[in-house]
């Protein structure tokens, strides 16, 4: 699954720039790869350890600043998607997983292996470029396609033999676009796909104001828009929902005494206020 990185037809090196593009696709690696190697009850993931490792030290990457709560967040995210698509296979005999957004994600490697499963990862094309030339894939078993999310073409590239067997997963992602782009593609998802089942996480209006006040004083040019506080805020696509639940980001994640005092702080005021959820919804 893992080999040297290679941009251009060429050995990346110190000396080399990573664009911003490049840059956001490392963040969640990063936050992966260095909070699973001291929490590995938490996720296991080490192609992602690899994978940094060799960016490190082929590229001179220095990694992020965020504080230990802000990395604890990628691995929880990790492990509630893990989680989530376990529970889904576990009544199949076969799925097809359609990984929204995918950047550098590492989850055919935790999941997919030894399991009848399609796995697609789909990102614009320029990051599909970037992932190709650093995370090696089985082309009959994990395909990339690289289009939007809002351009709906991307339907047409995958196969399934039934719906109810199709998973799409959204970690990170929604709240980077506006509330209507995201409700449009929920609803052409549904018509699409009925039977489908769509698993995202998302932050309250409170998380996501929190949240950009981070990103400004990192000097980072990401802004989250797209946010729930209810589950009654899905209605404008009801009709087309069988079943939601929507749980708490933390939810059954463990909480280690040797985390830093300030980071069980929030992840309490998480759990009290409810800043981040796990939303799955499942169509008619």
């Amino acid at each position: 699954m893992f080999k040297l990185p290679i941009l251009g037809g060429k050995t990346m090196n110190k000396n080399m720039k990573l664009n911003e593009v490049q840059l956001t696709a490392l963040i969640p690696l990063w936050g992966r790869a260095k909070y699973s190697e001291a929490n590995p009850e938490v996720l296991k993931d080490d192609l992602s350890i690899k994978v940094l490792k060799n960016i490190t030290d082929q590229y001179g990457y220095t990694g992020e600043k965020f504080n230990e709560y802000g990395g604890l967040c990628y691995i929880v995210r990790a492990r509630r998607f893990d989680d989530e698509v376990l529970s889904f296979l576990e009544s199949r005999s076969k799925a097809t997983i359609v990984n929204l957004g995918c950047g550098l994600d590492t989850g055919f490697e935790r999941l997919g292996s030894g399991k009848d499963i399609k796995w697609y990862n789909l990102d614009l094309e320029d990051m599909i470029q970037f992932r190709k030339s650093i995370i090696n894939c089985d082309d009959s078993r994990e395909m990339c396609i690289s289009k939007s999310i809002l351009n709906y073409t991307w339907f047409d590239d995958i196969e399934y033999d039934n719906s109810s067997d199709v998973l799409f997963l959204a970690g990170g992602l929604f709240h980077f676009f506006h509330k209507e782009d995201i409700m449009k593609l929920l609803t052409i998802m549904a018509e699409k796909v009925p039977g489908s089942t769509v698993l995202f996480d998302i932050n309250s209006k409170e998380g996501t104001r929190i949240s950009n006040e981070m990103f400004k004083k990192l000097n980072k040019k990401t802004m989250m828009y797209f946010c729930i506080d209810k589950a009654e805020e899905l209605n404008d696509i009801s009709q087309h929902i069988k079943k939601v639940k929507i749980s708490n980001f933390w939810s059954g994640i463990k909480i280690k005494d040797t985390w830093l005092p300030e980071t069980k702080a929030v992840i309490k005021s998480c759990f009290e206020e409810e800043f981040s959820k796990v939303v799955r919804i499942e169509y008619k």
